[in-house]
Order: structure tokens, then C-alpha cells, then sequence
């Protein structure tokens, strides 16, 4: 009996929160204002969309100077080891040292290649060419 009130209470209470809700709730637009939500809508969808297409385009760009430089650093480590190889066959100072400074830049060179190719191979994935088209560029 107790539990049968505090349901009906409850009930109660949750019917009195949905006609608040219903009384608060907008009232539908005019044609105009409709027109007018629409339009703006649209615009923003249009401002986002070139804006993410100009981020992508930056991205894209930083990537590409980031491959540049892994590139450059490589062939660098590729020099340095070339050339600690050249003092190890002269024998000029330590050979044991050259050899192993030698082997650290080639290390470094394959490390700095694998780099490039890894940020290399993700240039195509999110360009605007590479992604469906959807109803965002359908806006006018």
C-alpha cells in the first residue's frame, strides 16, 4: 500500500516536469525566421567546411616539410658516417671510435628514412579528395 502511494507520487511529479517542459519549449519559428535559421545554417556549414579544408591543406604542407627534413637529416647521418668510415680506412685516431660513430649515424640514417616514409604515407589519408562526399558539400 505504502509502495503503491509513493509511485503514484512519483508519477505525479514527472507528469507536473513534462508540462513544464512542453510550456517552456520554443514555439516554432515564422516562415521568415525559418528562412532566415536555414540560411544562416547553411553559411556556417559552408565557413566550416573551408575551414577545414584550409587546415587540412596546412597540415598537409607541414607534413611535407617534415618529410623534408627527416630526408635532409638522413642523407646528413649518411655524410657523417661516410665519413668517420674514411678516417677508420685512413686510420686516423681512434678506429674502434670511427667505426662505432659510423655505425650510430647509419642507425640514425635508416631511423630519420623510416620516419619520412612513415609521415610520408599518411599525406593521402585525409585530404578532401580522399574523403566521401557528404552532405556538408552539397550546402548552397
Amino acid at each position: 500500500m505504502l509502495r503503491g502511494l509513493s509511485n503514484e507520487r512519483r508519477l505525479a511529479e514527472i507528469d507536473r516536469r513534462l508540462a513544464e517542459l512542453r510550456k517552456a519549449r520554443p514555439e516554432r519559428p515564422d516562415h521568415a525566421t525559418a528562412v532566415q535559421m536555414l540560411a544562416d545554417a547553411r553559411r556556417h556549414a559552408r565557413d566550416a567546411d573551408r575551414h577545414w579544408r584550409e587546415s587540412t591543406a596546412r597540415t598537409l604542407l607541414a607534413r611535407q616539410l617534415v618529410v623534408q627534413a627527416y630526408r635532409r637529416a638522413a642523407r646528413a647521418h649518411e655524410r657523417a658516417a661516410e665519413a668517420h668510415e674514411r678516417s677508420a680506412r685512413a686510420r686516423v685516431g681512434n678506429v674502434a671510435e670511427h667505426m662505432r660513430l659510423a655505425e650510430f649515424h647509419r642507425v640514425a640514417a635508416d631511423a630519420d628514412w623510416r620516419r619520412a616514409t612513415d609521415v610520408g604515407s599518411q599525406d593521402h589519408q585525409d585530404t578532401p579528395a580522399a574523403l566521401p562526399v557528404g552532405p556538408a558539400d552539397d550546402v548552397g
